[in-house]
């Protein structure tokens, strides 16, 4: 390579890593001094205005140093110079390429700028959101994307917290709930309808109420981010829980019109129950309680407290805790605080009459026209003071045909012997409890419309209440038409839990015992399997005994039986003289 050569080379280089306009003209003006720089003027402008070849004025060659669009500089060779022109070409397109740096420079500063902005105007519009507002990543990663709603109400994030610790860590069962759920809808196994159901959708922070909703955020096509919405929705849930109140208290209002007397006996029955879970008790006791009581105070509208109860129970069968004088001390409380309006309005009246059936009234008359013995009139007329089974028993069965109904099926309710009272004291415990046979004989008893009409039956279902009584005995039956009792799958069951299954009776004392149900799962209505304990422990407190007889397909009767001492003579004296001397 001749000097020349590596002269021009040398320049080349230097050209090449010039930047900047400026910078690349005065490189090349340093590298060739042969190039004479043209000045401006009148008779020079032309050759300014557009690129164009080389061109002569007088005898010297003239040379544009320009790029594609614009001409940047005119110089003249005094003698051509091949060295020169290569680096004309080289500086021609160092122009055009420092051009589009520059150009491509601008737009990415613009789009820059254009960023920040937008970026600003979405941080301006997300801190000017009442409701709160974040985004996170599958590994649940809080990224930038949030508003300022959301540190007001949770704190300053911890470094690398997760988002299930920054919103829900004061609730621990919440907080796993919500990284599960995470991990559900980032798998995008499941549709998000059913995964963002699974997501906790609210949150009590000291009485403050917050709502949760969600939504997938996609990029290019793959699942990326999850949106999480967060609103006070404390107000909204105060309007919530007074609406339903509200309801449930139009409800029981509802049973005190229709029943006063029955409703005073409910909350005699209540208090009794509470206080019995005051008392140091055996779970399978406790059981037995809260399940009457939560069948009793469903039944006369205190909805919610009866959840209040089927809570209690869920932790009890799951060993959540131990019953304890704690426990029936926040049951009693809850229960106070929920029947407080009701108890006022039946507070210091006197809800008790004595109501005589037609039937009765026709036999005292007979008797009387018969001058029949006035001990047999004396026994009659005592008699009323004791209760017909349709006042203990008519809106249990109510509210038998009502559950049935939530349950889409169809039942009509009939007394025999609706008239006949109840002949010994204390006859509420015993009756109360009764609710779980009604209740199991629609839940678990009666097929639904559609069966029934395959099996050849009414689409309506019927129960039948009867009693009877004689000199020795009250017999009470309730009688249902439905599927029957399967024994096969009792015997299995009981088998399955260690209690006997060889006899009928064995069977019969399966269905009785404590924890014991033909159901997988408990719902509100049944399946705890602590309904018929409590009405065995009942009836054989009052001397009962209960027999079943159940045949596949034709409907199960349950009698209860019990024995009546007929009033001693010297009782019938006691009795009359009293009445005498009162007079």
């Amino acid at each position: 390579m001749t000097a020349s050569e590596t002269s021009a080379f040398a320049a080349a280089q230097k050209l090449l890593a010039c930047k900047q306009q400026d910078e690349l003209l005065d490189t090349f003006w340093l590298c060739f001094p042969q190039a004479t720089k043209c000045e401006r003027s009148d008779d020079t402008e032309k050759y300014f205005e557009e690129p164009q070849e080389g061109f002569r004025i007088g005898s010297s060659e003239y040379y544009q140093i320009h790029d594609d669009m614009e001409v940047i500089e005119v110089f003249s060779l005094s003698s051509e110079d091949p060295n020169v022109l290569s680096a004309l070409e080289l500086v021609k397109s160092c122009l055009e390429n420092n051009s589009n740096y520059s150009m491509l420079e601008s737009l990415v500063e613009q789009e820059m700028q254009t960023v920040v902005e937008r970026e600003e105007s979405i941080q301006l519009i997300l801190d000017s959101m009442s409701e709160g507002l974040l985004t996170c990543n599958p590994e649940g990663e809080i990224t930038e994307v949030r508003s300022a709603t959301i540190e007001s109400w949770f704190g300053e994030q911890k470094e690398d917290q997760k988002i299930w610790d920054y919103l829900c860590g004061l609730d621990q069962n919440i907080s796993d709930a919500f990284q599960f759920g995470l991990e559900s809808v980032f798998e995008d196994i499941m549709p998000f309808e059913v995964t963002a159901t699974q997501m906790p959708q609210q949150l009590d922070i000291d009485g403050t109420i917050y709502r949760f909703g969600y939504q997938q955020v996609y990029k290019d096509g793959e699942l990326d981010q999850l949106l999480v919405t967060i609103r006070d929705a404390t107000a909204e849930a105060r309007a919530e829980v007074a609406e339903a109140e509200a309801r449930e208290f139009s409800k029981v209002v509802a049973q005190i019109i229709g029943h006063p007397e029955a409703f005073n006996n409910f909350l005699a029955e209540s208090h009794r129950i509470l206080e019995e879970l005051s008392q140091p008790q055996e779970n399978k006791i406790v059981m037995r309680l809260l399940h009457t009581l939560k069948g009793n105070t469903a039944i006369y509208g205190f909805e919610s407290f009866a959840k209040v109860c089927h809570n209690y129970e869920d932790k009890l069968l799951e060993g959540d805790i131990e019953w304890s004088a704690n426990h029936a001390k926040d049951l009693d409380t809850q229960w106070m605080s929920h029947s407080e309006k009701a108890r006022k309005l039946v507070e210091g009246t006197d809800t008790h009459s004595m109501v005589i059936a037609p039937a009765e009234y026709q036999t005292l008359i007979e008797e009387i026209l018969a001058q029949s013995d006035y001990k047999s009139l004396v026994r009659m007329v005592n008699e009323w003071v004791n209760d017909p089974i349709s006042d203990l028993l008519g809106y249990e069965a109510q509210q038998a045909i009502q559950v049935a109904e939530k349950l889409g099926k169809s039942v009509r309710v009939d007394f025999e012997g609706s008239h006949v009272r109840v002949p010994f004291e204390n006859p509420k415990p015993f009756f109360g409890s009764l609710i779980h046979v009604l209740r199991n004989a629609v839940d678990h008893g009666l097929e639904s419309p559609e069966d029934r009409k395959e099996a050849g039956k009414s689409s309506q279902g019927h129960l039948v209440i009867s009693a009877h009584r004689d000199d020795n005995s009250f017999e009470l039956t309730i009688q249902d038409d439905g599927r029957g009792i399967d024994w096969e799958r009792v015997r299995e069951k009981a088998k399955k839990v260690g209690l006997a299954a060889e006899s009928q009776q064995d069977l019969i004392d399966a269905l009785m015992t404590d924890s014991f149900s033909t159901k997988d799962e408990a719902t509100m209505l049944s399946g705890r399997g602590a309904g018929l304990g409590a009405v065995k422990e009942n009836c054989e407190l009052l001397g009962g005994t209960i027999h079943i007889n159940s045949e596949p397909g034709r409907g199960t009767k349950m009698s209860f039986v019990f024995p009546v001492s007929p009033l001693a003579t010297q009782d019938l004296q006691r009795l009359v003289t009293s009445e005498t001397a009162q007079s």
